[in-house]
C-alpha cells in the first residue's frame, strides 16, 4: 500500500502507512487503556479450569477451536496472558483499520482533508463503540477476536484490490476463515463492503449491482460452507452436538427481535444501545433529505440505493438469529449496528458535499464517539469492580469455611448452591450500562471456579436439595452478602444461599 495523498487548497499532504497505523493503535490504546487491567468474565472463570475447546465446534467456530487447541498444547493460558493478547488484539484492530481506510480512500474520486478526517473517525467508531466493547469484556478471547477482525478486513481488501477471479477466491477463503472464528464477522464484511461500493459508484447501476451481488454471494457461501464443515466435524472427528437450526421458529425469532428493538427505542436515552437505533434512523433520514436537496440527477435511484443498502444490512445483522432453534441474542452478535452507524456517518458526509455541512456532520460524529468512549469506559470500570466484589465474596466464604473447619475438625469438601426468593444478578455497587457484568455467584457454571481462582479451594458441587432448602432458607430474601445467615454447614457440606 502506498502513501495516502490528500489534496488541500494550497498544499498537498501525504500520509505514510506507519503513521496511519500509529494513529489507530494509539487512539485505540487510549480508548481501551483500562482493559490493561486483568478482568474476567463469568465465562472466563469457568474456562480457567475447564476445557471447553471442543464446544467451539458446536457453534461453528472451527478456526477458534484450532487456535485454542494450539495454545492449550503449548500450555499458554488465554486468560492469565490476557494483557499480552490485549495488545495483540489492538495491533490486529489497527491493521484492520488501516486496510479499511486504504480501501475507502482508493474508492474516492478526490480526497480533501475533511473527507480524510471523516474516513478516519468513521473507521475508528467501528472499533470504539459500546457494542464492540462487548468483545473486550470477554478477555479470554482477545486473540480470537483480533484474528477474526483482521481476516474479514483482509477479505474485503482482497475483493477490491486483487484481479476479478483471484480476488473473489481469496476474498471468499479469508472470509470463510473469519466466520470460522466467529460467524458475526460476516456483518462488517457486508456492511462496509456495500458502503464502499456505494462510495465508489454513487448510483444504482449495473456495475454496482453485479459487485454487490458478488459480495453478498461470498458472504452467503462462506456461511453455508462453515455450517457444512461444522456438521461433518461434529459428527465424525469430535462427538459434539452442533447448535440446532429451525425453520419453524422464524416468525417467533423475528417477533423476539422486533420486541428487542421496540424496547430499546422506547427506553431511549436510558438504554445504552438505543442510541444506535436512533442514530441509524436519524442518519438515514438526513441522507435522504440531502439527496433530495443537493442532488440534481438520479434522486430516486440514490434514495432507492440507500433503502436497499439498509435492508440488506438489516437482514445480515438480524437475519443470523432467525434460523436458530434456540436464539441467543446479545449485542456482540449484533455488532453490525455499530459498523452500520459508522458507514452512515461517512455516507452523509460525502453526500452533503459542502464544507460547512460536512463540518457539522463531523462534529456530530466526534460527539457520538465521545459518548461511546464514556460508556465503554464505564463498562470496563464496573467490570473491574465486579471482579473485586467476586473476590471479596469468595474470600469471605473461604474465611467462614475455614472457621467452621477449625471449630468442628471436619474438612468441607462439598457445596450446595441455592438462591433466595429474589436473587441479585448484578452487584448493587455496579452501575454499568451493560447487563453482561453478572455476579459469579449468580451464574451456575462460574461460581465454584471463581472461588477456586481467588482462594485455591475446590469443592464437589452437589445438586440442590429442595427439602434442605425449604427447611433452611425458605422465605429468606437478602439484599447483601451475610455469611452468618447465608452459609449453613452440615458435616462436610456447606449450603450457600445466594442473595
Amino acid at each position: 500500500m502506498r502513501r495516502i495523498k490528500i489534496k488541500a487548497k494550497n498544499v498537498d499532504y501525504s500520509i505514510r502507512q506507519w503513521q496511519l497505523f500509529l494513529f489507530f493503535f494509539i487512539a485505540l490504546l487510549l480508548i481501551h487503556l483500562s482493559n490493561l487491567h486483568i478482568t474476567i468474565s463469568v465465562d472466563g472463570y469457568y474456562r480457567i479450569f475447564t476445557d471447553v475447546t471442543s464446544a467451539e465446534l458446536s457453534t461453528g467456530r472451527i478456526l477458534s477451536f484450532a487456535i485454542e487447541s494450539l495454545f492449550e498444547f503449548l500450555h499458554i493460558s488465554l486468560i492469565y496472558s490476557q494483557q499480552i493478547f490485549f495488545l495483540c488484539f489492538l495491533i490486529m484492530l489497527s491493521i484492520a483499520a488501516c486496510l479499511l481506510v486504504n480501501t475507502i480512500v482508493e474508492s474516492l474520486k478526490k480526497l480533501r482533508p475533511i473527507i480524510f478526517i471523516s474516513v478516519l473517525l468513521a473507521v475508528l467508531l467501528s472499533f470504539a463503540n459500546v457494542i464492540f466493547q462487548e468483545y473486550f469484556y470477554f478477555s479470554e478471547a482477545y486473540f480470537l477476536w483480533g484474528v477474526g477482525t483482521l481476516l474479514w478486513a483482509l477479505s474485503l481488501r482482497a475483493f477490491f484490490v486483487l484481479p476479478n477471479k483471484r480476488g473473489l477466491f481469496v476474498s471468499f477463503l479469508l472470509l470463510f476463515c473469519a466466520v470460522s472464528t466467529y460467524q458475526v464477522w460476516l456483518q462488517p464484511f457486508i456492511v462496509w463492503g456495500l458502503a464502499i461500493l456505494i462510495i465508489k459508484y454513487r448510483k444504482l447501476d449495473k456495475p454496482l449491482f453485479i459487485r454487490s451481488l458478488k459480495i453478498c454471494l461470498i458472504g452467503l457461501i462462506s456461511m453455508v460452507l462453515n455450517q457444512i464443515v461444522t456438521t461433518i466435524l461434529t459428527t465424525t472427528i469430535v462427538t459434539y452436538v452442533p447448535r440446532g437450526f429451525s425453520f419453524s421458529g422464524i416468525l417467533e425469532n423475528l417477533l423476539l427481535e422486533l420486541r428487542m428493538i421496540k424496547y430499546s427505542l422506547l427506553s431511549f436515552p436510558t438504554d445504552t444501545y438505543s442510541i444506535f437505533f436512533v442514530a441509524i434512523l436519524a442518519l438515514s433520514i438526513l441522507i435522504i433529505i440531502s439527496i433530495l436537496v443537493h442532488t440534481f440527477k438520479h434522486k430516486a435511484k440514490r434514495v432507492l440505493l440507500l433503502i436497499i443498502y439498509l435492508a440488506i444490512s438489516w437482514l445480515v445483522i438480524f437475519g443470523m438469529h432467525l434460523f436458530e432453534a434456540d436464539p441467543t441474542i446479545s449485542m456482540r452478535t449484533l455488532s453490525g449496528l455499530g459498523f452500520l452507524v459508522a458507514c452512515l456517518f461517512l455516507l452523509l458526509t460525502l453526500q452533503v458535499d459542502k464544507g460547512k455541512w460536512q463540518k457539522l456532520v463531523l462534529s456530530i460524529l466526534v460527539i457520538f464517539i465521545i459518548i461511546n468512549i464514556y460508556q465503554l469506559q464505564s463498562i470496563t470500570t464496573n467490570t473491574i469492580l465486579s471482579n473485586r466484589l467476586d473476590e471479596r465474596e469468595a474470600k469471605a466464604i473461604e474465611g467462614a469455611i475455614t472457621s467452621y473447619e477449625e471449630q468442628s475438625g471436619i474438612k468441607v469438601t462439598r457445596m450446595v448452591k441455592t438462591f433466595d426468593d429474589s436473587p441479585t444478578a448484578i452487584y448493587p455497587e455496579v452501575s454499568s450500562p451493560q447487563n453482561l457484568i453478572l455476579r459469579s455467584a449468580f451464574v451456575e457454571w462460574s461460581f465454584s471456579s471463581a472461588i477456586r481462582f481467588y482462594t485455591g479451594r475446590t469443592f464437589e458441587e452437589v445438586s440442590t436439595d429442595l427439602d434442605a432448602h425449604s427447611r433452611i432458607f425458605d422465605g429468606m430474601n437478602w439484599d447483601s452478602f451475610n455469611p452468618a445467615e447465608q452459609l449453613y454447614f452440615v458435616g462436610d457440606t456447606v449450603y450457600y444461599c445466594v442473595y
